[in-house]
């Protein structure tokens, strides 16, 4: 009777019990269900635990997954970046290959042109005998200048047909390089579209995975904590690089076209880099679902998928890769001394130039994308200005729109 009434002091509905009592149940009855209702309790703990485990290890699985997922989106981009160079190297090597075939095929019908004048003159001259020319020349000093304007049509014969082999071998060389480029084009273009469909199928399988991720807020919370830490990680390996690129700047050679242009000079009046809207502020911004508070270099444009990206300034290619975070994005050099300027555009779908060209303000750099971001529900540009290492606000560089 005492445990009756300790265990009865335990849970609420003990007086429940006491009518029951009243209503003629035995102690053991009580104490038996008690107990009963005591290990149920227990069973539901148990339950709830190991479903918050198994939801643990869910997330982490989800995670992971998407973590392998981003690794794997890493690996295509680097490789289509890759097979996209070296098609615009075949395309080079054509086209420098059709140039000097158009400049061979001229200089041919030149000198074919010479040769057929040359053997138009030997025709008119293969009946003339030495003897005839002996007879004929009026003196000796006229026959030896005869003598030797036939040595010298001789050797200008031997001349212009070494001259058509030589040219006939290097439009040879010149087909063979095109058939090559061509086959090798072919075989790139195979590749890339099966790495293209590779992507398609890993993004739509990361899309899955964000969806799934942003129902649980908890998850979603962490998984922008993660992103924040990929950025400040690859902001510390840029600045690495940036420092290494101080040095490697020196030994670039600038046009006259691009020392005359002062990127300082023109703060406050450069175009926009692409159209759209601003969807986040250079500095401190907050994320108005989770509160979580992140450090902005640039600024965010909200476009369209595929739209084309441009430079805002005049300047050379110094970086174009993939970095976590930042998807693919496109570095340029800014050289205006003392100070060195950069400028970043991140979150490409496509980069459509290569590293040490130069581009000119307004050239066209890119095509917008979602590359790097969290969601790629729709496309943004992120665009950072570096005075050196130090970040400035991008607004105040771009002219007032």
């Amino acid at each position: 009777i005492m445990c009756f009434f300790i265990i009865s002091s335990m849970f609420p509905g003990s007086s429940h019990v006491r009518a029951q009592e009243n209503s003629g149940e035995s102690g053991s009855d009580i104490i038996r269900k008690l107990r009963e209702k005591f290990e149920k309790s227990k069973r539901e703990v148990e339950e709830g635990e190991k479903k918050l485990k198994e939801k643990e290890q869910q997330r982490k699985k989800v995670m992971k997954e998407l973590d392998n997922t981003e690794k794997g989106i890493e690996r295509l981009q680097g490789t289509i970046r890759k097979i996209s160079n070296e098609e615009k190297h075949l395309n080079r090597e054509i086209q420098a290959s059709r140039k000097r075939l158009e400049e061979t095929s001229q200089d041919m019908k030149t000198h074919s042109g010479e040769y057929a004048r040359q053997l138009r003159a030997m025709y008119r001259r293969q009946n003339v005998s030495a003897l005839e020319m002996f007879f004929t020349s009026g003196s000796v000093s006229s026959m030896l200048r005869g003598f030797k304007m036939f040595a010298t049509v001789a050797k200008n014969d031997v001349e212009l047909l070494q001259n058509l082999r030589e040219k006939i071998q290097i439009t040879e060389k010149d087909m063979k390089v095109i058939t090559r480029a061509r086959d090798a084009q072919q075989v790139l273009g195979k590749k890339r579209k099966r790495e293209q469909l590779s992507l398609a199928k890993t993004n739509k399988s990361r899309k899955n995975l964000i969806e799934e991720i942003k129902k649980d807020e908890e998850l979603w919370k962490e998984r922008i904590e993660k992103y924040e830490r990929e950025m400040k990680l690859t902001r510390v390996e840029m600045d690495k690089r940036i420092k290494q690129l101080d040095k490697e700047v020196k030994e670039i050679k600038i046009s006259d076209t691009l020392k005359n242009y002062n990127f300082a000079v023109r703060k406050g009046k450069l175009p926009w880099p692409v159209k759209g809207k601003i969807v986040g502020r250079f500095g401190i911004i907050t994320d108005p679902k989770t509160k979580t508070k992140t450090t902005n270099r640039g600024v965010e444009i909200e476009t369209k998928h595929g739209e084309v990206v441009s430079a805002i300034g005049s300047g050379i290619v110094v970086m174009t890769q993939y970095y976590r975070g930042y998807g693919n994005f496109v570095m340029i050099y800014h050289p205006h001394e003392p100070n060195k300027f950069y400028t970043i555009y991140a979150h490409l779908s496509d980069i459509l130039v290569n590293n040490g060209i130069e581009v000119g303000e307004g050239e066209i750099i890119g095509l917008a994308g979602s590359t790097g971001l969290i969601s790629d529900d729709k496309a943004q540009l992120l665009l950072e200005v570096l005075n050196g290492k130090n970040p400035e606000n991008p607004l105040s560089w771009l002219r007032k729109n």
